[in-house]
């Protein structure tokens, strides 16, 4: 029997959470939550081209709730979404999974209030939550440690995103990147505890899993200057603005950084100084590399032409509805597939 399942957003990111999920014959779609009121009425298949499913999508939260499902797929607003969305999904005993609460992408180093908020409302409920993604998630989680069953000898883990955000047309996300803004202004995703936060958990779950307790984060980084006009998706970056953001969570041991995630994420190519990572891959505008020095050396890198944040999480269903009640960690969920295979 076909697991049922409420998505909750259908945002740039939840469209494509919606295609994943009608295209997987191990999952069943029963309902669907639209925020815009222009959007309620409308069967789901339309929204992502495909034959109409006989689910009509609402913009009531308590119709949603009230419809029996085992799971639900949250990809509520990144500016806006919180927790608090989802509590009552998990109290009323539908797991949950997304990829946008980061918080709790590894329990071990979640903010203790939120943890114990969640990890009630799955004890109520006998629900389990899933968070993960590409980064953080499966590209810079179980993707890096699984990797480390070849190695012998440890000396430093590079996990990376180099990313095009120029054609991700979501201004908030832009605004928060800093594009457009002028060199040496503030970038709301540095100010706070937003990058620490969001991505910290990453260097602490490797370091976990290899023995050893990252004692400090630090985090670097810089920008790249648009030297033309950029025109991206979100909006036209003038000349001599932002147009590149570039960050490292070091995860430090002894005062010396072991385990970093590295983000690249520009608009521009030719606006990027010298010294940041590119795709190895001609015409590639989203690569995931870790690279290990130790012995041996090794270098694996992703290369992607479709955002895989919400495919992680859609295929992970079956795993979470199987999975004791709580909260479950992003890298013990071996990758599951959506055995949607095509063979025209």
């Amino acid at each position: 029997m076909a697991i049922k399942v409420v998505q909750w957003g259908t945002g740039t990111a939840g469209l494509r959470a919606l295609r994943c999920l009608l295209n997987n014959p191990a999952l069943e779609l029963v309902g669907l939550y639209v925020a815009r009121p222009e959007r309620a009425g409308r069967d789901a298949g339309s929204f992502v081209d495909m034959p109409d499913t006989g689910v009509i999508t609402t913009n009531s939260l308590d119709e949603l709730l009230a419809i029996e499902a085992d799971c639900l797929v949250y990809m509520g607003s990144f500016a806006r979404g919180g927790f608090g969305d989802i509590i009552p999904f998990l109290e009323a005993g539908r797991n949950v999974v997304t990829p946008t609460l980061f918080e709790l992408l590894t329990p071990q180093d979640a903010p203790a209030d939120i943890l114990a908020t969640i990890d009630a409302a799955c004890k109520k409920g006998n629900s389990s939550f899933f968070s993960t993604g590409a980064s953080p998630g499966f590209c810079t989680d179980f993707f890096p440690t699984s990797m480390l069953g070849i190695v012998d000898e440890i000396r430093e883990i590079r996990v990376q995103e180099i990313a095009d955000y120029g054609s991700y047309p979501v201004i908030e996300v832009a605004h928060t990147w800093g594009f457009g803004a002028q060199p040496g202004d503030p970038i709301p995703l540095l100010e706070g505890d937003g990058v620490e936060k969001n991505w910290h958990s990453i260097p602490r779950d490797i370091g976990r899993r290899i023995g050893v307790e990252i004692e400090e984060i630090r985090i670097v980084h810089d920008v790249a200057i648009a030297k033309k006009d950029v025109p991206a998706a979100f909006f036209t970056i003038p000349k001599g603005t932002v147009c590149g953001l570039r960050f490292e969570v070091q995860g430090l041991v002894g005062g010396k950084p072991l385990v970093i995630l590295e983000h690249v994420n520009y608009c521009d190519l030719d606006s990027m100084p010298d010294h940041w990572p590119r795709p190895n891959a001609a015409n590639c505008n989203l690569a995931y590399r870790t690279v290990v020095k130790g012995r041996p050396n090794l270098e694996a890198e992703i290369t992607l032409d479709y955002p895989v944040a919400g495919v992680r999480a859609v295929n992970a269903i079956p795993a979470i509805v199987a999975a004791p009640a709580g909260v479950v960690a992003g890298s013990d969920v071996a990758p599951l597939n959506s055995g949607n295979v095509k063979l025209d």
